[in-house]
C-alpha cells in the first residue's frame, strides 16, 4: 500500500467541530482527540462528503492527520500501536507483549 492510500484523517464541520462518537451515536465534538478516525480511501469520505452536501446541504471537510498522530507509543519497547490496541496501566502506555509480562 503506498503512502497515498493510507490517509488517515478526521471530519471537521464548517463550524470548526470534528465529527465524533457520542453515547447517543455520532455528534460534533471541539476536541480533535475525540474525532472519528477515517481512511480516506477505504471509507469513501471524499464521496460521502460530497454526497452529503448535495444530498443535505452538510459542509464538511476531510483533514489529514499525520500518523505519529494517531499512534501510541509503548512506554516499554517504544512499538507504535493504534490507541485501541494500547493499554495504559495508571502510568504507562503498553503494547500487548510488554502488558503480557
Amino acid at each position: 500500500m503506498t503512502p497515498a492510500e493510507d490517509i488517515k484523517v478526521v471530519v471537521k464541520a464548517d463550524n470548526g467541530m470534528y465529527l465524533a462518537t457520542t453515547p447517543d451515536g455520532l455528534g460534533l465534538s471541539n476536541e480533535v482527540y475525540g474525532a472519528v478516525l477515517f481512511d480516506y480511501v477505504d471509507d469513501k469520505v471524499e464521496e460521502k462528503i460530497i454526497q452529503l452536501r448535495q444530498r443535505h446541504g452538510i459542509i464538511l471537510q476531510a483533514v489529514p492527520l499525520k500518523m505519529e498522530d494517531v499512534l501510541e507509543t509503548c512506554d516499554q519497547c517504544d512499538e507504535k500501536l493504534v490507541p485501541l490496541k494500547a493499554f495504559f496501566d495508571g502510568t504507562q502506555f503498553l503494547c500487548p507483549k510488554c502488558r503480557a509480562g
